[in-house]
């Protein structure tokens, strides 16, 4: 049990926006269908242009509960 939470080192942020996930290994396309999907662990921030944020500390375990595979 050395390292417990490994979002970290996965993830440099805990909410991250879908252009910044992208170097991560996922497609633009593919986060934009995500943000769809009722349970994705997103957010849109406030306002009419706000950003979506994407909960890094979630992503990884929603993504193995719904599809089977991990985020690189």
């Amino acid at each position: 049990m050395e390292n417990a939470n490994t979002n970290h080192t996965t993830y440099p942020r805990k909410y991250m926006s879908v252009q910044e996930l992208v170097p991560f290994g996922f497609s633009e396309h593919e986060l934009k269908q995500c943000l769809k999907i009722k349970g994705f662990p997103a957010y849109k921030m406030p306002g009419r242009t706000g950003k979506w944020r994407i909960d890094t500390t979630k992503l990884d375990s929603w993504l193995m509960r719904r599809f089977g595979v991990k985020g690189e």
